[in-house]
């Protein structure tokens, strides 16, 4: 009987490391890791972080990499070349593309919209984006790091936990440090393909019977007060408004529009529970001479589960979510903002 245990064991551990082997062969991976360890600490009092450059891994079988500069884009010259019209993207991790390969991100859709189009202009979206960062922290890469490109306009994308407190590598460390076994356990796991490849088919079966029975995961942020407190708290929304004053400095310097797109919660699109909350972020940003866009009418008539990036994220757009982002932008760009500029 030990024997044909031991047997069976072994069997089992042979059967499980030709799984992995064949899974990464057809190109399945697992995480390669955290994303704190992808990150490095710079002396910078507003983002104390950038990402290592040209690094590459895998989440979720999404490809990352990172360019020399730091940043999830490809590579760009500080000098634009001539008969190029340069758009910088800022914004957190929805334009960062969490959960959709680098090409689906709603600005790199709108480039290649705009240039399939374009004549003899070429148009360059440049990517200045990080994961969990607030207003307040875009807008300073968008001066520090960003207007070294020299762009023609400037789009930030705002998703409504924006006035949250941002985020910081030093103090994320600190959390890591603290974490229990479990969790660096659980974190472990997920580095190997067949049982990342067993969780994720778990949860989309999981995910298929919870529609077909008409129910729906649904995260406690979506259904609380969340976004309305941070809205109506002084001091998170002072983080969005004294981010507005600055971007305003920043394009009459420079002499460049600033478009804001506002990012819709992915729930009860049908009766939207925080449209004056679009209300009060498009009227800061109108009053500072930007131009806005409420993505809301865009999604609206679409089943929010079908734009999530997985089922119970409300706040990260799928692709269909990030294409139908870069139509509106293309429509308003082409309709509004450049025809009045031309006018």
């Amino acid at each position: 009987m030990k024997k044909k245990i031991a047997l069976a064991a072994v069997s089992l551990l042979l059967a499980l490391i030709a799984g992995e082997i064949t899974l990464r062969l057809l190109g399945y991976y697992g995480v390669r890791g955290a994303d704190i360890e992808k990150l490095q600490l710079v002396d910078d009092p507003v983002v104390d972080y950038r990402r290592i450059p040209n690094l590459s891994w895998i989440n979720n079988n999404l490809r990352y990499d990172i360019n020399s500069q730091g940043w999830r884009d490809r590579e760009h010259a500080f000098d634009k070349p001539a008969g190029t019209v340069r758009i910088l993207s800022v914004g957190d991790s929805v334009t960062n593309g969490h959960g959709v390969n680098v090409e689906e991100i709603y600005t790199k859709r709108l480039e290649r919209l705009l240039n399939s189009t374009a004549g003899a202009t070429e148009y360059e979206v440049i990517l200045i984006t990080q994961g969990a960062l607030n207003t307040e922290q875009e807008v300073h890469l968008a001066e520090v790091e960003g207007l070294r490109y020299s762009p023609d306009l400037i789009v930030l994308g705002y998703v409504l936990n924006d006035p949250a407190e941002g985020a910081s590598l030093r103090r994320d460390r600190q959390q890591a440090h603290e974490r229990s076994w479990i969790a660096t356990l659980k974190e472990e796991a997920r580095r190997s393909s067949i049982i990342h490849l067993g969780y994720r088919s778990a949860q989309r079966f999981s995910w298929a019977v919870r529609r077909s029975r008409g129910t729906s995961e649904v995260a406690g942020y979506a259904t609380d007060d969340y976004f309305a407190r941070l809205h109506r708290n002084p001091e998170s929304w002072g983080r969005v408004t004294g981010a507005f004053e600055r971007l305003e400095r920043i394009s009459e310097a420079v002499g460049i529009p600033v478009l804001v797109v506002i990012f819709p919660v992915l729930y009860e699109l049908d009766s939207y529970r925080w449209a004056d909350v679009h209300a009060q972020v498009a009227a800061a940003a109108r009053s500072h001479g930007f131009h806005v866009l409420d993505l809301l009418d865009a999604y609206r008539d679409h089943d929010p589960e079908d734009l999530q990036v997985v089922e119970g994220d409300h706040v990260h757009p799928n692709v269909a979510g990030h294409r139908l982002a870069a139509l509106a932008i293309e429509s308003y760009l082409k309709e509004r903002l450049w025809a009045a500029a031309d006018s």
